[in-house]
């Protein structure tokens, strides 16, 4: 195989043509030749027995062509990359593909390059950090905030068991327990504990 030619188009495109040579295409069809064979009827053959050059007489010398075009494309493609060093996106197309009368096969492939970046001067930039207040009040709302999200709900009827639990357990680390009372409808009494505060 041979890259004959490359070119960069606009918008991130570019064209490049591979050309297999004579063996390389006197193969292709050989083997499709031998792909095909076993589905073609012959009068006075076998199916599948009838030799290749009986079949392209009868069907005519390109009948295996595009079989073996379509065989020798993948390849064509691969190299033709390889060699132009092009980095391509998204999927190639062949845009040309003729035989020609020395019996090679030339392609030429159409495929999206990935686009080119100039970065521009960014090293020795530098920037303005805003000062950040936070005044008591930030403070006390997010405190709040996260009493609520860590609140626990409690069953205030039935002797109070869980709240007296709780109580306890602040009583023990010298804390007050800040309880207050929610009615849901058609339910029994809950106290949300609100927070536990140090004593002293």
């Amino acid at each position: 195989m041979i890259l004959k030619n490359v070119e960069k188009k606009e918008k991130n495109t570019a064209d490049f043509v591979v050309e297999c040579d004579a063996a390389e295409f006197e193969k292709a069809v050989n083997d499709a030749y031998l792909k095909n064979r076993s589905s073609i009827s012959i009068p006075g053959f076998r199916k599948g027995k009838a030799p290749r050059a009986v079949i392209e007489g009868m069907y005519g010398r390109e009948v295996f062509y595009q079989d073996a075009m379509d065989d020798l494309a993948p390849k064509a493609f691969e190299y033709g990359l390889e060699e132009s060093k092009l980095q391509t996106v998204g999927t190639p197309s062949i845009s040309d593909v003729n035989v020609t009368d020395e019996k090679t096969v030339v392609y030429t492939f159409a495929v999206t390059l990935y686009p080119e970046v100039t970065l521009g001067q960014y090293k020795g930039l530098e920037a303005v950090k805003a000062p950040v207040e936070v005044t008591d009040e930030d403070v006390e709302k997010e405190l709040n905030a996260t009493r609520k999200r860590n609140a626990r709900r409690v069953a205030a009827g039935g002797g109070g068991e869980g709240l007296r639990d709780l109580g306890e357990a602040a009583d023990a680390v010298g804390a007050v327990l800040v309880v207050e009372p929610v009615s849901v409808a058609g339910r029994a009494p809950v106290g949300e504990v609100l927070r536990v505060d140090r004593g002293g």
